[in-house]
């Protein structure tokens, strides 16, 4: 199980946060029932959190330092971590159960089923590898193509296909720009042309107003879904 400097560490890593030896031993015990792997030392891969307790964290860091989450201590759970959220919702409302998260490094997620670790009988976990890329609006701007769909497809060509992960890696793109038009028919089509494509399934998640967001699996099929947040996801949480 972790120490507490490593506890120290995760917290610094990943939302930019010190806690005090009181709250540390808090978390250490939180943590303690939820070791997914006793014999591992390997930190990052063997603690899971549910998508409520990434919120409940991430809303008492923001309470204790006062950002916004939009500061750059924040970019791991803003970029990957908080879209994360959103799929394992999608996951669950689309009847694929509930996900633990957890937060690691090449690639940048991975999903832990539930019902999957229920049933184990061994330490062997079950995992989704889930690979992130957050698309700034100045990026795709900065893009030569002739239109937003092109150029979004193009980054994620540029700055993903390169890269070799576990077959089964699902990539999951985030737009942060509601008011962009986007042919996402036109993104699906662009990517389906690339063979030897490094992912099993290729999402995009962007909002589409205030509270309406869009994930849409681009590849290997065009599915897109358009949700409330607050009147379909949000009920959801666990």
């Amino acid at each position: 199980m972790w120490t507490k400097e490593q506890c120290n560490l995760f917290f610094k890593k990943t939302l930019g946060l010190e806690l005090t030896d009181e709250e540390l031993n808090e978390a250490l015990s939180y943590f303690k029932s939820r070791n997914l792997s006793p014999n591992s030392s390997h930190g990052d891969w063997n603690l899971a959190f549910t998508p409520l307790k990434i919120i409940h964290l991430v809303n008492f860091t923001l309470a204790k330092t006062k950002n916004k989450l939009q500061d750059k201590r924040f970019k791991k759970v803003s970029e990957e971590i908080f879209p994360t959220i959103y799929f394992t919702l999608l996951l669950l409302k689309q009847g694929y159960g509930k996900h633990l998260i957890v937060s690691k490094d090449a690639p940048d997620i991975a999903l832990i089923p539930v019902n999957d670790l229920k049933n184990r009988k061994n330490n062997t976990i079950k995992a989704i590898p889930l690979e992130c890329i957050f698309l700034p609006p100045e990026a795709i701007d900065q893009d030569n193509s002739e239109d937003n769909s092109q150029k979004i497809a193009n980054l994620i060509i540029k700055k993903k296909f390169t890269k070799r992960f576990y077959p089964q890696t699902i990539l999951l793109v985030t737009i942060n720009k509601p008011e962009m038009q986007l042919n996402i028919a036109e993104i699906s089509n662009r990517l389906l042309e690339i063979k030897n494509q490094p992912y099993d399934q290729i999402w995009l998640f962007c909002g589409v107003g205030e509270q309406v967001i869009i994930l849409s699996q681009l590849c290997p099929k065009l599915q897109i879904i358009n949700f409330n947040i607050q009147q379909e996801l949000i009920p959801l949480l666990y």
